[in-house]
């Protein structure tokens, strides 16, 4: 299971004993369960700045907010230190109406569980595309530019205990002699790095270095608002449908990246896809966010999911004859 979706099932089963609490509560006593229900939602808002917003995560957010909202007048009440009387057979029906809502969003969250991504190695920086980046060290400093590695690891490598810096400099003996192609790739502005992991993935299993970037930085704006921001790109894109394809934005990120990479890696090769303009890298949302494709295309969803667990093996074909190609046209020089 991902780390996402843990956090949004324990956030519904957390909620539980709140809906159900006039089954097993007396009365004359402190109603305390209800504080559950505000920590969920808090909780539930901090996995937006976490994960970005998704639109699974989007609806057990929701499912929370109606949950504090109905119990609204029990946190008074608990502030207040009143005990329970009753509880009456309105509020009674609702809870229960509520539990069924949630035992059946996690029964479908169950069910579109997202492709398992493992962790990897991220730093951030904070600059621009024109003035180049500088490892983000305060948490003050505008976080611009997040640098995800991707590699084979062995059993024993640990991420905590393996290099601590995803641009770990290469010592002059191994610059100079290192001739395996260090991959870069900045995703669609539909996606993020979470998306595209499971075709990383597959290229770091067949011994690449991958670096994926994504640039959030004043200078080259998207969207020109807030959905600009980290948490919203790419959720309101996918949605929005933007009408630009940002090609001059995107050279200007794929020329910083090269800046900022040209001085740690020798062979630097930028990977691609072929982009269906209409539906940009759709099939990766068939396994990082199953729900959403299901809602978009519920009739064909099975076989464009299994079409979609053939991509990473096909990337890894797909580099492969890329990079020997061009290896062949080098040699000819």
């Amino acid at each position: 299971m991902s780390d996402l979706l843990i956090a949004e099932l324990l956030i519904l089963i957390c909620l539980l004993p709140v809906v159900l609490r006039f089954a097993f509560i007396r009365s004359h006593r402190v109603d305390s369960i209800v504080l559950l229900s505000p920590i969920a939602f808090i909780v539930s808002i901090i996995l937006w700045f976490v994960y970005d917003l998704s639109f699974s995560l989007l609806c057990v957010t929701l499912i929370v907010f109606i949950i504090l909202i109905s119990n609204f007048r029990a946190l008074l009440r608990y502030f207040d230190g009143l005990f329970v009387d009753y509880y009456s057979y309105k509020f009674r029906i609702a809870t229960f109406i509520e539990a069924i809502v949630l035992v059946f969003f996690t029964i479908v969250l169950l069910i579109f569980r997202p492709y398992p991504v493992k962790e990897h190695y991220v730093q951030v920086f904070s600059g621009s595309c024109s003035r180049g980046f500088i490892e983000k060290t305060d948490v003050f400093q505008s976080a611009n530019l997040f640098i995800t590695r991707f590699e084979k690891r062995d059993s024993s490598d640990s991420l905590f205990t393996a290099k601590k810096s995803v641009l770990y400099p290469l010592q002059d003996e191994e610059f100079h002699n290192n001739q395996t192609p260090v991959i870069l790739y900045i995703p669609q502005v539909y996606s993020s790095t979470y998306d595209v992991s499971p075709r990383l993935e597959a290229l770091a299993k067949n011994g690449y270095t991958v670096i994926c970037a994504e640039f959030y930085t004043d200078d080259v704006r998207l969207f020109g608002n807030r959905f600009d921001l980290k948490i919203f790109r790419a959720f309101f894109a996918r949605r929005k449908t933007p009408k630009d394809d940002f090609s001059e934005e995107r050279a200007i990120e794929k020329k910083a990246l090269l800046d900022l990479m040209s001085s740690k890696y020798k062979n630097l090769y930028f990977y691609e896809p072929d982009v269906n303009e209409v539906t940009p890298l759709k099939e990766d949302f068939y396994l990082t966010r199953p729900l959403e494709a299901w809602l978009q295309n519920p009739k064909n969803y099975h076989s464009l999911r299994a079409k979609a667990e053939c991509v990473p093996r096909m990337v890894v074909l797909d580099v492969n004859k890329k990079l020997a190609t061009l290896s062949g046209f080098e040699e000819k020089k």
